[in-house]
């Protein structure tokens, strides 16, 4: 899936977000995809990416957000912005599908990969 590709390669730490954040419904933090309806289309995925400001702060659907982590999640919406237009699947399992395959391209470690050292 290039889209995936493309995120991963744009930034793999937003990557991981992306695919694996957990919900926080006390804090209206729907999570990332794995945690999301997956009737639920791209262009709606995408859209609950995009920071709004909400009071004083910034949020998506993912996370509270820092000036940073505002400015890194805006360039990648915008950046994707054009793909809504040309992605036309009815769901979201294609990227659920493909997530943890493009995922293994990453140079950035896994978050598991503790669990694992602690377990060996």
């Amino acid at each position: 899936m290039a889209v995936l590709l493309a995120i991963r390669t744009a930034n793999p730490h937003l990557f991981g977000e992306i695919l694996w954040a957990e919900p926080k419904p006390e804090l209206g933090l729907t999570g990332g995809l794995y945690s999301r309806n997956p009737q639920l289309k791209w262009s709606d995925f995408l859209a609950s990416l995009t920071p709004q400001r909400t009071n004083d702060s910034w949020t998506n659907s993912i996370a509270r957000l820092t000036g940073e982590q505002r400015d890194k999640w805006s360039a990648l919406t915008t950046g994707l912005a054009p793909s809504t237009d040309i992605i036309m699947l009815d769901d979201l399992a294609a990227f659920r599908t493909w997530g943890p395959i493009v995922a293994r391209f990453s140079f950035v470690l896994s978050p598991f990969a503790s669990i694992e050292s602690a377990t060996a």
